[in-house]
């Protein structure tokens, strides 16, 4: 659009404003929205920890938004500690199904019931089912069954499952007949609506509730360990839905101030009459008159894909920037404690005045932290290095060691 304004002479200015309360865009730090939603969402989060941990036999299953990367569960978790998040990000490193996933949250239950703890919290992103090998593969089967079998698609109104289970192979019918009723009926309708995954980034799952769907299975695992006397302790669970619990929330200080400087910012790029750039504001977990404003060309955001057959036209999107692995803290600087030992936390609602009203993000701040444990774990190996090789270590491994380093060295001074 700007280049065509640009070139056809028309004086309408092109900017574009990073308003998002995913904060997914890539190449941006933080986006407009993502302050206020993620502290209003841990809030509502720690009034259900503290109702689980004072209950002392309670289990939450809870659904937050979240898009495929799952930005506002992390900070969420950072924020409340829950005992069990379920990242897309993990489910892809560890090519987790849906039963190791059920058998991921049954045994942080199954270690706290044995210390007597019977309570705790499960953290669901709505998108999170979107992103299981087999929930895709029954999407797409579900898909097909009702646009070549109109028998299905007339039996939706009915919520009459019997045909569309007829017709799924064995292991998509064993898992979809598992799913609670309600459930099954909000499955069936979004395919019916928006067709499955194929050929698209993701479907959108955000009407169907997924921890009940958790929870369902949970409890079934639950159940068969008691059988087989594996498991002794209780079990007690509620879901909550919280998808649209943030749209209007009140904004948080951050955002009131990151709102003011990306407009007035924009302001500006349309009096010196700049075109096609995305106001981008950077050291944001710096105060306010340190952060940086400039412009992002759009069509840095852009990704383009090949186009096979000839006359097609080339479609670009901006795709979402990646989770970072210390968000959550998968790595040797974990930001939690383990899932079974964690205490819940209730940060309280977002404040508008006193020492806590400027508080960040802790995804915004913890890159530095990160840098910080890296240096001392870095400080920590040259020390037992130094230590190793002055206590005669053979010439030929020093000259291997010294050449890893020499080459650490380069790398370094190349960034």
């Amino acid at each position: 659009l700007a280049e065509y304004f640009v070139e056809h002479q028309v004086p309408t200015r092109v900017l574009a404003v990073p308003a998002s309360t995913q904060s997914d865009l890539p190449l941006v730090e933080q986006t407009l929205g993502y302050d206020t939603v993620c502290k209003h969402y841990a809030s509502i989060v720690g009034n259900l920890t503290t109702q689980a941990a004072s209950a002392g036999k309670l289990w939450c299953f809870i659904r937050i938004p979240g898009r495929s990367m799952s930005h506002i569960a992390a900070e969420v978790a950072l924020q409340t500690h829950p005992h069990v998040v379920l990242m897309v990000s993990e489910l892809e490193q560890q090519n987790m199904n849906i039963t190791e996933v059920t058998q991921l949250i049954c045994n942080v239950i199954e270690t706290r019931a044995r210390e007597d703890k019977n309570y705790g919290m499960v953290l669901i992103p709505d998108q999170f089912l979107a992103s299981v090998r087999e929930m895709r593969r029954l999407f797409e089967e579900i898909d097909e069954i009702l646009q070549v079998v109109p028998e299905a698609e007339h039996a939706l109104a009915s919520n009459d499952f019997g045909t569309i289970l007829g017709l799924l192979p064995p292991l998509s019918r064993a898992l979809f007949q598992g799913f609670p009723e309600r459930t099954k009926a909000q499955i069936l309708q979004v395919i019916d609506e928006r067709g499955s995954q194929k050929g698209k980034e993701t479907l959108d799952l955000s009407t169907v509730e997924t921890e009940i769907i958790f929870q369902s299975f949970v409890e079934a695992e639950l159940t068969r360990r008691v059988v087989l006397g594996t498991y002794k302790g209780p079990f007690q669970a509620i879901s909550y839905s919280l998808p649209y619990h943030g749209r209007a929330a009140m904004p948080t200080n951050f955002d009131c101030d990151l709102g003011y400087t990306i407009g007035y910012a924009a302001g500006i790029f349309v009096d010196a009459s700049r075109t096609g750039l995305l106001v981008d504001v950077c050291h944001l977990k710096e105060d306010v008159e340190d952060w940086e404003v400039g412009g992002t060309p759009l069509s840095s955001l852009l990704t383009l894909q090949d186009v096979p057959l000839c006359g097609e036209k080339i479609h670009p999107k901006i795709g979402p920037k990646g989770r970072l692995r210390y968000d959550i803290g998968v790595d040797e600087g974990r930001c939690m404690p383990e899932p079974s030992q964690r205490t819940l936390v209730s940060p309280g609602p977002a404040q508008f005045e006193g020492p806590c009203a400027g508080q960040k993000t802790q995804t915004l701040r913890l890159p530095q932290l990160q840098r910080v444990r890296q240096m001392e774990r870095t400080e920590r190996l040259v020390s037992e290095l130094k230590a190793k090789a002055s206590a005669g270590c053979p010439p030929e491994v020093l000259q291997a060691i010294k050449q890893l380093l020499q080459g650490g060295t380069d790398l370094l001074r190349q960034l």
